[in-house]
């Protein structure tokens, strides 16, 4: 597909039981970034940080905000951005990424968001999502500890209606092949 057929799409449909209509914007920027809690581990300060992105242009880089979570009793940090060169190529135009951060607050709770860049631009950030930094070396064995917190669990649906809006992208994109034969 080529930036020719960029644009918004509109579906309107009318029938016995109503009407009805939806957009979608197909962009060639990524779709926002997915971070894999159940593959993301901890230990002595430092946490492997695993995403994934879809794109169909290849991500140059991405956007990670950071930072310590704040509590009443302390000064607002200003969060910490990195800018990650893309060292991944893609499997079906899922580009997967790990990034350790380090020099972390052994037991520190931090928020974070990540972005992803191809050479349409910036995609949305990703859902906000929730760390921590543990202090001891994880053990083989050791499942990895995933948060209940409402902002992670929010992934799960987040990655749902990804699906969804993927499979909108193809239909779309098989429409427009099928106009071209």
């Amino acid at each position: 597909m080529t930036d020719y057929y960029f644009g918004n799409y509109t579906c309107r449909a009318i029938n016995i039981f109503g009407r009805g209509e939806t957009s979608i914007l197909l962009t060639g920027t990524p779709e926002p970034p997915v971070v894999s809690p159940e593959l993301s581990e901890s230990w002595d300060g430092v946490y492997s940080l695993v995403w994934s992105c879809v794109s169909y242009s290849p991500v140059i880089k991405y956007r990670l905000k950071y930072q310590r979570s704040q509590t009443d009793e302390e000064d607002v940090e200003p969060p910490t951005e990195i800018i990650i060169l893309s060292s991944e190529t893609s499997t079906n135009d899922v580009y997967r990424m790990r990034h350790l951060l380090e020099n972390l607050v052994s037991g520190g709770i931090y928020d974070g968001t990540v972005e992803a860049y191809n050479m349409y631009g910036w995609s949305l950030h990703s859902q906000s999502f929730q760390f921590t930094a543990k202090s001891v070396s994880p053990a083989k064995d050791d499942p990895v500890q995933v948060s209940t917190n409402p902002k992670t669990q929010s992934m799960i649906a987040t990655s749902s209606a990804l699906q969804l809006c993927r499979s909108i992208l193809h239909i779309i994109g098989m429409f427009l092949v099928t106009r071209l034969l």
